[in-house]
């Protein structure tokens, strides 16, 4: 198990008021605790190992108390603050890691009583951010433009058409008004809405010749509405 040692314990008025041994057990709990920070109560064990008498690990555990929970059938300690040492809050639920931890932690708490500091580990969890990050904008080409409004509700639009308005928001650094393009496909079909004196909306099946009082299909429309187009009028896309 890979553990993070940070020497700035060095520094930490509690860590500097602990005796030897007590700095030692201290240490060992570091190292010999689970990922989730639990420690099984080994007497035995843990004096043969650092060389301290159980009396010596008994007043060093006194001192430690601060530093640690101790379960209730005292069997097992939960080091306080291991968790946040080791860069492990918030849990990272999509790690194995993290989703280990957790379930530690659930299996231990009816064994401590249902810890609030233990419980407050569970609800500090990773929120996964749901904003996407912005995407890089990407000027397009000419022949891509015109590939993309060749079928559709725009088809009507000529190339040459949509050539002059990509000359016209690569002349002002591809903004929309003031502000970086953030989407050509939006940006062209805005500006055709905004010239729908010259560029007749789609999603228009029928309307009624005010003349005859009958319904004009979409193509018709179409026809009738292309003889109307002038000159275009680049003004308009600055609104």
């Amino acid at each position: 198990m890979i553990r993070i040692t940070k020497p700035d314990k060095w520094k930490d008025a509690f860590f500097l008021s602990l005796k030897p041994f007590e700095k030692l057990i201290f240490i060992y709990f570091y190292e010999n605790c689970d990922d989730a920070g639990f420690l099984d109560v080994n007497y035995n064990k843990i004096c043969s190992e650092t060389g301290i008498s159980k009396d010596g690990l008994t007043s060093s555990l006194s001192s430690l108390k601060k530093a640690y929970l101790l379960s209730s059938d005292y069997s097992k300690i939960w080091i306080k603050k291991f968790l946040l040492h080791q860069n492990r809050l918030p849990l990272d639920l999509k790690t194995d890691e993290g989703n280990y931890i957790k379930l530690q932690i659930e299996n231990n708490l009816p064994r401590f009583n249902y810890n609030s500091e233990l419980e407050s580990v569970l609800k500090n969890i990773k929120k996964i951010s749901k904003s996407k990050a912005p995407s890089t904008f990407v000027i397009p080409s000419v022949d891509e433009v015109i590939m993309k409004f060749k079928v559709g509700d725009w088809a009507i639009i000529t190339p040459q058409e949509i050539i002059e308005i990509w000359d016209y928001y690569d002349s002002v650094g591809w903004k929309v008004g003031t502000k970086k393009m953030q989407d050509w496909n939006k940006a062209f079909i805005g500006a055709f809405r905004r010239n729908i004196g010259r560029f007749p909306r789609p999603n228009k099946t029928y309307k009624y010749n005010n003349d005859t009082n009958k319904a004009v299909s979409k193509m018709d429309n179409l026809i009738e509405e292309n003889k109307k187009i002038e000159n275009f009028d680049f003004n308009t896309l600055k609104k």
